[in-house]
């Protein structure tokens, strides 16, 4: 078993207590401007549960990426359909600690955007992935990739 985050949102929980922890957890990144599930995968599969988070989300203005953590997942579907700004993301940059892998995560991602225009990588924000970044997006930019914020992809397909 995968330790769950400090303030995880679980399908059994009431309301009160996901509106709670949304805003604590929003008091820890006070300069956040979007959301994105991590762990979520059954939170994500859960229409009833989106709605509450997503309502939120909204009410803050916030944009929701869905890190697509269950193939079941509704988030996406649930954004949009609420008119929350939305996309999901591509690739998961580092799901190893490791410098090289990230790399070749991010040569999928390059691929991707060369396929479709754009491509939505996601990580962590760990030395590893920080590190990849750093050593290879002048790489990736001097082939003509951009890398933007993630509120800027919002609403593509």
């Amino acid at each position: 078993d995968i330790p769950l985050e400090p303030y995880t949102i679980k399908t059994d929980m009431s309301p009160e207590e996901i509106v709670n922890i949304f805003n604590k957890s929003l008091k820890t990144v006070p300069y956040a401007v979007g959301i994105n599930n991590h762990q979520g995968s059954l939170a994500t599969e859960n229409r009833w549960l989106m709605s509450i988070v997503l309502d939120l989300a909204a009410k803050n203005g916030f944009y929701f990426v869905d890190s697509r953590t269950s193939p079941d997942t509704v988030g996406l579907d649930t954004a949009r359909t609420m008119g929350i700004a939305s996309n999901w993301r591509n690739i998961f940059i580092d799901n190893e600690k490791d410098v090289d892998y990230n790399k070749g995560q991010l040569e999928q991602a390059k691929s991707v955007a060369a396929k479709r225009g754009y491509a939505i990588a996601i990580g962590h924000d760990s030395k590893t992935t920080y590190e990849a970044l750093v050593k290879y997006m002048p790489e990736f930019e001097s082939m003509g990739y951009e890398f933007v914020y993630a509120s800027e992809l919002m609403f593509l397909r």
